[in-house]
């Protein structure tokens, strides 16, 4: 099972560090995935949460342990059209993502070795956690107690 560090955040939410390449370059140096938040405006796409903070580097969002959560409809085409490992989601109890790993909403949780299940919103997981991909959130430590 993977651990994907939600917006590169491994030891908690770190709001001023979320979404920054460097940020997120730490986690997959510490050797993680990372999730994350990626939107289309004025034509480019940028990371951000709530806004578009800075450029994405195309490079970096195409790597194999990346995957970009876009957050408007508009942003999914062109994260698809370049290759990346993406998906869009709002309230949906789930979605799949362009390499169809089920993408779970917090507290939402399928038995499948293709799943990923959302540590989140205060949200216990399971006790017994079955043979599932991975778990993203932003605490890694979630995985010593498995």
């Amino acid at each position: 099972m993977i651990f994907i560090a939600h917006r590169g955040n491994t030891v908690g939410p770190q709001p001023s560090f979320e979404n920054k390449q460097s940020y997120l370059q730490e986690a997959l140096d510490e050797g993680y995935h990372v999730e994350v938040d990626i939107q289309l405006w004025r034509g480019a796409l940028y990371y951000g949460h709530d806004e578009p903070t800075s450029h994405v580097d195309e490079k970096f969002i195409k790597g194999n342990r990346v995957i970009c959560h876009a957050k408007t409809i508009e942003t999914i085409g062109p994260l698809m059209d370049m290759g990346c490992h993406t998906f869009f989601h709002q309230e949906d109890d789930l979605t799949l993502t362009s390499k169809n790993y089920i993408w779970c909403y917090p507290g939402k949780f399928a038995y499948n070795s293709r799943a990923i299940w959302l540590d989140l919103h205060d949200v216990a997981l399971p006790d017994d956690i079955p043979d599932i991909y991975g778990i993203c959130g932003d605490n890694a430590s979630v995985l010593d107690k498995l």
